[in-house]
């Protein structure tokens, strides 16, 4: 079926739309729904460590929570859009075109003192925020304001604080008034709602619009004040009377002494209109209480969870910034909370950026990855096919499905495989299985010509209608058919399909060098119709060098050739380049507009997933100095403060015309994956490498990073990891206080400790295979490793060691002829390679 919902297609508010799958109903409760179950202690301390200040005077940022969310633009204090997620995805924009939205000015403030009038909101201001919460600073003539935004968590309101304070000499006459524009967007088609059914009541101090149309399913948005009633000024109670493009318009108006101060506190919120009557009385009850639970849900989340300490201030601080991004980017839809890849914009279950941010969560955080596979599953069908969106449209809940060449089955393969290494967690992936095989299936129907990966979009992206080959699917399906014969291997299902999976991902690996790689330029580049070279360069050509797919050479090249064609000195690894797609619509079949300008969205913009790519890449190839620059300059939040236009925060993508003014301005600063590759790349920088048998720990780390710890997933439980010393080797790998002689990680115990120097004994420090067990005798100099795979599987381990091998025995045969060894001056690095011919196989080597 073909992908409608793409997220440029939201872009350019498109409606097309074809025949689409129904929703099933589907309830669902998971403990990352229920903050009750969830230790939820005041941390005002820890919100002001976690919170960022900018005073820019440009900035965009989005807050939220599990109900709303709200876009703030040109650092005024003021939105000019608010979602809504409860009772479907609504919202208040008055925007007419997507790259213009800052425009929206639906909400104003005004503010009436020595006859003077003040509109707040009309300049930018100096603020400070965090992932869920904004706190503005403005200064008038003759008094000061602070506006501030949280979330609730239980019912679905914002609330909004404005807090006036005289700071003339004298007492002063104040009037304050609020005014928002209640017409609304309906989600995905982003109609026009402009006509309610209206009614005041508490003296003037509720306004109530209902709008009852079925693509809003019968929405009211609520505006209610619950501060101090005294200062507002009272308008008659009406009930039910209609009007065009409804305002909610409240006034205050007091004497204030110098220095005195008086609030404002209004509750912004939506819920079915035959909801009215109870969700009123519980808001006005319950705000103040449900605003601190969200609040202390996210900062337990932050600081309670897998903390990783290294000699990084800004590295630390970025972890915890993405921690609480990805504790708040997630919202209601049908009974659920799931994630979703912004506060405010793209209000949409992706099962993309779901899956990205995982395997950045998959290092600490279990439960949410299940948690988002099994909602995945739940909103699946019968035919096993993949969602690749969830939304609600004009009457229903609607489904997506993947497409045969859609990257959603790959990362898909990918996830689920590295969750089971993680986890241990058989059960949930029994159930997963037909939904895994269905894409392997899938993905395998869509092999093309010369046996490659092909789609009718370029590299990763959404759009697009060309039919040709593609280097990132192609890598990407290398990697993702290990990972899906891995998990059948350790289910016991589809060994002959698994298998030949295997089979055709080593043939995928020899036809991606042989048929896409371009000596000329040293780059993986795609094709165009099937047969002509596409001459951009692609950042998701990187993944062959992050998943080490591609021979030493190619990939020490590509890398080369990523940084001159590709990479901003100060803002990281452009998407593509050269950036003409907007004068090649009718080539690559795109929308007018789609793509966007040079060096915008698609068109040669930076993304902060393909810096995540880059940084892997150098990690990879163990450059991790070069690296951890790279991941401090281009990927956390002060690096990305400290570059042209920037700000304290993340970005779905950067504007990157080094000859423009508004070079390095942020777009979506509040972007889900960001967080997810942001740890992601942090994990692998502090050691942690996997493949798609096993996790394991590498001495490869950046100069300076001697001490360093953190929490690791394995097994299913969390490991304490501690590190100490340097050097290019391990002294020595304890588990819970016993050398465990493997830096492959076997989820036992609770405590590793590392230390890196020279080998104290000889340590198994890489398996292309699943290992089950490693045993050094001291006495004997016998070292066994324990694997196991599948019947035909190529499979290899790497010993390092003090002394050479004298002997190497697979399944009792002499397998000494097999083993490549390198002497580093007394420390010898051995590789064994050899075929599985028995499910379990025992290595037995002596020293």
């Amino acid at each position: 079926m073909e992908n409608l919902l793409s997220k440029s297609a939201l872009v350019m508010f498109s409606s097309k739309m074809g025949s689409l799958l129904r929703a099933m109903p589907f309830i669902f409760i998971s403990l990352i729904c229920l903050p009750d179950l969830v230790s939820a202690q005041p941390q005002l301390n820890r919100a002001d460590e976690l919170a960022v200040e900018f005073n820019g005077k440009y900035g965009q940022i989005e807050v939220g929570g599990d109900y709303a969310g709200a876009e703030f633009h040109d650092s005024r204090p003021v939105p000019s859009r608010i979602s809504f997620y409860y009772p479907v995805a609504n919202s208040i924009d008055l925007s007419t075109d997507y790259w213009k939205r800052a425009e929206s000015r639906p909400f104003i403030i005004t503010a009436k003192v020595d006859g003077k009038v003040d509109t707040i909101g009309d300049h930018p201001c100096e603020y400070s925020w965090t992932p869920y919460a904004a706190h503005f600073h403005y200064t008038g003539s003759g008094f000061k304001a602070e506006i501030a935004y949280q979330f609730c968590s239980n019912i679905p309101f914002m609330v909004v604080k404005i807090r006036f304070t005289n700071t003339s000499a004298k007492t002063e006459k104040f009037r304050a008034a609020t005014s928002l524009a209640m017409t609304l967007r309906t989600c995905q088609t982003y109609a026009w709602r402009d006509t309610a059914s209206v009614s005041h009541s508490r003296n003037g101090g509720l306004y109530v619009a209902d709008f009852r149309y079925r693509d809003t399913d019968s929405a009211s948005v609520i505006v209610a004040n619950v501060g101090d009633q005294s200062t507002l000024e009272p308008v008659p109670d009406t009930r039910n009377v209609v009007e065009g493009n409804p305002v909610a318009r409240f006034s205050y108006s007091l004497n204030l002494r110098p220095s005195a101060s008086f609030e404002i506190i209004q509750l912004v919120g939506s819920c079915r209109s035959s909801e009215v009557d109870g969700m009123v009385p519980k808001a006005l009850r319950s705000w103040k209480k449900n605003a601190e639970r969200n609040r202390d849900r996210i900062l337990d989340y932050v600081y309670r969870s897998a903390v990783i300490n290294v000699p990084d201030k800004n590295l630390e601080h970025t972890a915890l910034w993405s921690k609480a991004m990805l504790a708040t980017d997630r919202h209601y839809i049908n009974g659920s909370i799931v994630p979703m890849p912004c506060p405010a914009e793209y209000n949409f279950f992706f099962t993309h950026d779901v899956l990205l941010t995982d395997l950045g969560a998959v290092f600490y955080d279990l439960p949410r990855v299940k948690h988002d596979l099994d909602f995945i599953r739940s909103i699946t069908h019968g035919d096993s096919i993949l969602p690749h969106a969830y939304y609600w449209r004009d009457d229903g809940f609607k489904t997506e499905f993947a497409a045969a060449d859609n990257w959603n089955h790959l990362w898909f393969m990918i996830v689920c495989g590295t969750y089971l290494k993680h986890s241990n967690d058989t059960a949930t992936l029994n159930l997963l299985y037909p939904i895994l095989k269905k894409s392997a299936e899938m993905a395998l129907s869509n092999l093309g010509p010369g046996g490659l990966a092909y789609s009718t979009r370029p590299d990763w992206w959404d759009i697009g209608n060309n039919y040709g080959a593609r280097s990132y699917l192609t890598a990407l399906m290398v990697r993702a058919l290990r990972e899906f014969s891995y998990v059948a291997l350790v289910l016991r299902k589809d060994g002959q399909f698994a298998s030949s999976c295997l089979a055709t991902s080593d043939d995928l690996q020899s036809r991606l060098e042989d048929k896409l790689w371009n000596s000329k330029v040293g780059y993986l580049l795609n094709t165009i119709d099937t047969n002509r070279v596409d001459y951009h360069y692609y950042a998701g050509s990187l993944v062959a060098v992050d998943f080490g797919v591609l021979s030493r050479s190619k990939s020490d090249s590509l890398l080369q050739t990523a940084q001159r064609e590709l990479l901003d000195p100060n803002l990281g690894l452009r998407n593509a380049m050269p950036d003409n797609f907007d004068t090649l619509s009718s080539l690559y079949r795109f929308v007018p507009g789609e793509a966007g300008g040079p060096y915008v969205y698609m068109n040669g913009a930076v993304w902060p997933h393909t810096n995540a790519w880059y940084i892997l890449a150098l990690i990879e190839l163990n450059h991790v100095n070069e690296a951890y620059n790279a991941l401090g300059k281009f990927l956390s939040i002060g690096g990305i403060e400290r570059s042209p236009h920037g700000q304290p925060s993340f970005y779905e993508y950067r504007f990157s015309d080094p000859g423009s003014s508004g070079y390095g301005r942020i777009d979506k600063p509040n972007f889900l994956w960001a967080g997810g590759w942001y740890l992601n790349c942090l994990y692998h920088l502090v050691g942690v490498r996997e493949n798609e048998w096993n996790i394991s720990l590498t001495p490869r780390l950046p100069d300076g990073f001697e001490n360093v710890s953190y929490n690791l997933t394995s097994g299913g439980k969390e490991l304490a990891v501690s590190w100490k010393g340097k050097g290019r080797y391990f002294r020595r790998i304890s588990v819970d206080g016993k050398n465990v002689h493997s830096a492959i990680v076997l989820g036992k115990g609770k405590k590793i400790d590392v230390e890196r120097g020279a080998p104290d004994s000889p340590y198994l420090a890489h398996a292309a295979c699943v290992v089950d067990g490693v045993h050094y005798n001291e006495r004997s100099g016998r070292f066994d490793i324990t694997v196991e795979g599948m019947n035909g599987e190529k499979g290899s381990v790497t010993v390092i060691s003090t002394k050479p091998i004298h002997r190497a025995l697979i399944g009792g045969d002499d397998a000494a002829s097999r083993i490549d060894t390198t002497d580093d001056q007394g420390v010898y690095t051995s590789t064994l390679k050899f075929v599985f011919r028995n499910k379990t196989e025992k290595v037995q080597l002596s020293f």
